[in-house]
């Protein structure tokens, strides 16, 4: 739903993407926007493979916040039921 939100406020599904992106890339120092895991919850369903490689580099930087750490745990683990 709130990736269909983004996408209605702007022209173009790659114009949408691209916020979404610099959402995600974004992080304040020791505090938890919320806005990574919003933009997680777009990504996983519309770019999971640039998701997958920002979040590690992001995670290794330690730029990823907690909130958005813990959405994606939660799409890993959804997706080893689903193989199931």
């Amino acid at each position: 739903m709130l990736d269909l939100i983004f996408i209605g406020a702007y022209d173009t599904e790659e114009k949408a993407r691209e916020v979404v992106k610099a959402r995600f890339e974004i992080a304040y120092q020791g505090y938890d926007s919320g806005r990574q895991q919003i933009a997680v919850n777009s990504l996983v369903k519309r770019d999971p493979n640039y998701l997958l490689q920002h979040a590690i580099e992001m995670y290794d930087a330690e730029t990823l916040e907690q909130s958005a750490k813990l959405q994606i745990t939660g799409f890993g683990l959804q997706l080893e039921k689903e193989k199931i």
